[in-house]
């Protein structure tokens, strides 16, 4: 049969929609297919098409939210380029003795300028629910680490669900009363918990800050969205190993 008589803007369109030509009614002259004929094709197969709702895990749809509500608080953040030489010395150095992850001495030095009185005002957070009292202070600083497998998400049909491990926030309470080496023993054991699905509900929640190692995936830099009881979000980027040096974020 003869091709259909097609507008260039329309081919193009066309192609950007994944639309076969062939299957579109033209209005144009002398039947000629049109931007405005392939975008109605487009709308009458999407309401055609059939569709299945899923269910997603709670925890996905509270990510959901806290995201959600992060985008609309109003935020500040900065870069900051840091020469790592002495801290890598340090993990070279000590790794037999303490086999801690190199990122765990900054967030241990977080932990213990938020413990100090003047920046207590960092360990709290606006509850605009409340006119009277707004500041709700924390009396001690919960660290939490973002912890992700990374695993692809399975859609069950059978079931109607949407599966996989996805993001968690892993809880190191009351961090600033603990040691180096107990909190770093902690955090081992709660990411240990984490891979096997078996981290207690208590130690998800509650965080003061939350420490994320981007630069373990091999990034310059992150973005990130605060919920509303999140005083800060400090990210580690990649640190180059030819510089030694490297982004760290707040």
């Amino acid at each position: 049969p003869e091709a259909p008589k097609v507008v260039p803007a329309a081919r193009e369109r066309a192609k950007e929609l994944g639309i076969d030509l062939s299957r579109v009614i033209g209005t144009g002259r002398d039947g000629e297919i049109l931007v405005s004929d392939v975008e109605a094709h487009f709308q009458t197969s999407a309401k055609n098409e059939e569709t299945i709702r899923l269910a997603a895990p709670r925890l996905w749809r509270t990510i959901a939210k806290n995201m959600e509500a992060g985008a609309r608080i109003p935020t500040a953040d900065g870069d900051m380029r840091f020469d790592f030489t002495r801290l890598l010395e340090f993990h070279k150095a000590n790794r037999q003795r303490l086999p801690i992850a190199l990122w765990f001495p900054l967030v241990f030095a977080l932990v213990r300028v938020l413990a100090k009185e003047e920046f207590r005002i960092f360990n709290a957070y606006w509850d605009a629910s409340n006119e009277e009292t707004p500041v709700v202070m924390r009396k001690a600083v919960h660290m939490g680490l973002a912890f992700d497998r990374g695993e692809t998400p399975r859609i069950n049909l059978e079931t109607g669900r949407i599966e996989g491990e996805r993001l968690k926030i892993l809880v190191l309470k009351n961090a600033e009363k603990k040691t180096f080496t107990s909190l770093a023993d902690e955090a081992r054991s709660l990411l240990s918990q984490a891979a096997a699905k078996s981290v207690p509900l208590e130690s998800l929640s509650g965080y003061t800050f939350i420490f994320n190692n981007v630069g373990a995936l091999g990034h310059e830099r992150g973005r990130s969205l605060l919920s509303g009881q999140i005083a800060a979000m400090v990210n580690l980027c990649r640190i180059d190993p030819e510089t030694k040096s490297g982004i760290l974020q707040i």
